[in-house]
């Protein structure tokens, strides 16, 4: 939410910007890895949260730019990040399994690499 307020302010420099879809990247590639080392975990229920407030930034640009007076260099910038953020909401809610041949990877790579130490009391 924070990154929406700094677009909306438009307040930054180019080089901010690309801080801005970093950091929020950062954060989804830490919840999709997340997804990937736990077995039998779901990302639909977090899609919602992502679309909601993708729809909020959308409803943020629509007054901005009607309703306001805006620097329209910034609209691409705005269109970009919504655009990459509701892609993301809805891949995850569509759940069509792009990151499978990944997650299995992941597991025959642990299931052969690792050591079960049993202890008999």
């Amino acid at each position: 939410m924070l990154v929406l307020q700094r677009l909306y302010d438009q307040n930054y420099h180019l080089l901010h910007f690309w801080a801005y879809p970093i950091i929020v990247a950062a954060g989804l590639g830490a919840m999709v890895g997340l997804h990937l080392i736990i077995e039998d975990h779901d990302l639909r229920p977090f899609s919602m949260p992502l679309l909601i407030i993708s729809m909020i930034q959308l409803g943020l640009i629509v007054f901005r730019y009607v309703f306001t007076p805006a620097n329209p260099t910034y609209l691409w910038k705005d269109l970009l990040f919504f655009l990459a953020m509701a892609g993301v909401g809805f891949l995850m809610l569509a759940h069509i399994g792009l990151l499978m041949p990944l997650r299995v990877r992941l597991t025959n790579y642990f299931d052969r690499n690792s050591k079960v130490i049993r202890t008999d009391d």
